[in-house]
């Protein structure tokens, strides 16, 4: 299964995917992919369609309230 995942972090987004593997321990395979809202915003803006992809026809499992939706993040 392939997850991203959109949160603000300081660092390197490898280190935030090994601290959330190891914090859920899947019991399945799992490609955990993280980025901040702007590095997503950034992606899209350079026609990434792998990105595009995931937000169109992905399926959200969580989003947090009073998140703001990446058009408005700049």
């Amino acid at each position: 299964m392939d997850v991203l995942v959109i949160l603000s972090f300081e660092g390197r987004s490898v280190d935030q995917s090994v601290a959330i593997r190891m914090k859920l321990r899947p019991p399945f395979p799992v490609d955990l992919i993280v980025r901040t809202p702007e590095k997503i915003v950034d992606r899209l803006e350079m026609g990434d369609n792998f990105v595009r992809d995931i937000l169109e026809q992905g399926k959200v499992l969580y989003e947090a309230e009073g998140t703001k939706p990446l058009q408005q993040v700049s």
